[in-house]
């Protein structure tokens, strides 16, 4: 039995990793138009997934479409959900827009967002473009470390070990 399993395992992983080829092509092109009809009809879990994915792309199955993808984060945004709140924040850190990051990471830290906690204090801690504020910094990487965010809790250590 455990060798049928193993064997099934490897069979799984081989096509996922794309050696089928073709079959595990069009069930992730399957899956992602499942995930993009789900998205159509309000799921906000499912427009995230969908942007990330766009984000990012997905090898010959979902091409990189950056516009796209930001369009469906700022419709989560709008929509108050947590989790694309953060994740639009953190590209915009990245295109050089500390302050709008900032406020997105707190409305989904404010939210709970384990991640935003984690930003967050990352963003208070350095000098980023945003005023620095240890206090703050310490006070969300604290919950985002109870909370079990490896991240958090190294930068926790971090700022310990530093004496901030």
């Amino acid at each position: 039995m455990k060798h049928a399993v193993l064997t099934l395992i490897m069979v799984v992983a081989a096509c996922v990793s794309g050696v089928c080829g073709e079959p595990a092509d069009s069930a992730a092109i399957w899956s992602f138009e499942a995930l993009e009809r789900r998205a159509a009809q309000g799921d906000e879990n499912a427009r995230f997934r969908v942007a990330r994915t766009l984000e990012t792309g997905f090898g010959n199955v979902v091409k990189r479409d950056s516009l796209r993808a930001r369009r469906l984060l700022e419709q989560g945004v709008a929509n108050g959900y947590a989790p694309a709140q953060n994740y639009l924040g953190f590209i915009l850190f990245n295109e050089q827009q500390p302050d709008s990051a900032l406020n997105l990471f707190m409305a989904a830290a404010d939210q709970g967002d384990i991640t935003a906690y984690t930003n967050l204090g990352w963003l208070l801690l350095h000098d980023s473009g945003t005023v620095r504020d240890y206090d703050k910094a310490l006070y969300w990487l604290r919950r985002g470390a109870d909370k079990g965010s490896a991240a958090a809790a190294a930068m926790l250590g971090d700022m310990l070990r530093l004496g901030l």
